[in-house]
């Protein structure tokens, strides 16, 4: 018997063809269908985690009374207060007076704990 061409659009969809396909499909390995074969790693030296840089001195901070230095408008000011709350970019300070102020840390100039 001849052998049936199975990628004709016509031919491909006789038995014959199917169950070859099915065959074939049985023979591949289980798994992700064309699937890379995968690699053997490499039994170099494992990995050394680098250190991370410290976040900064906040906890030293929070719920301390201070005296915070910082530019504004061209002058230096200072704020007398306790750090109430710390975020990435913001100090929260309750000043002597009361008042809450929102601190950003780019325009700290120094910090001096009291």
């Amino acid at each position: 018997m001849p052998e049936i061409d199975c990628s004709h659009p016509y031919w491909g969809q006789s038995i014959q063809c199917r169950e070859r396909q099915a065959k074939q499909q049985q023979q591949k390995p289980q798994g992700k269908p064309d699937a890379k074969p995968q690699q053997p790693r490499s039994q170099g030296k494992p990995r050394e985690k680098k250190p991370r840089a410290r976040d900064g001195f906040d906890d030293e901070l929070a719920n301390r009374h201070v005296r915070i230095v910082m530019l504004a408008n061209g002058r230096t000011e200072e704020v007398n207060g306790t750090i109430v709350d710390v975020a990435r970019y913001w100090y929260k300070v309750l000043d002597d007076n009361g008042n809450v102020r929102y601190i950003n840390k780019a325009f700290i100039v120094s910090i001096i704990p009291q």
